[in-house]
């Protein structure tokens, strides 16, 4: 066996490792994607129902931190 470089073995481990970087990489794209329109869906509900308040205020910004840790356990835990 010839070796210029790399083996036949580490190319295609590393094209196998590069393959499943992109899969995790898009689940997570999609899993962001998908709870920022629910989050800014279930705010403009919010906003179209209740009467602007302290109360609101904090409802919305609870919803942005909710939506913070759980872009954050998705990256330390990754996505099911």
């Amino acid at each position: 066996m010839c070796r210029v470089g790399q083996s036949v073995y580490e190319r295609r481990l590393m094209k196998l490792e590069k393959e499943a970087k992109e899969y995790v990489d898009s689940k997570q794209e999609h899993f962001e994607e998908i709870l920022l329109y629910e989050i800014y869906k279930l705010k403009a509900h919010l906003s179209k129902s209740l009467w602007d308040s302290p109360e609101l205020v904090k409802a919305k910004d609870c919803l942005t931190e909710a939506s913070l840790w759980a872009k954050e356990c998705a990256k330390k835990h990754g996505i099911k």
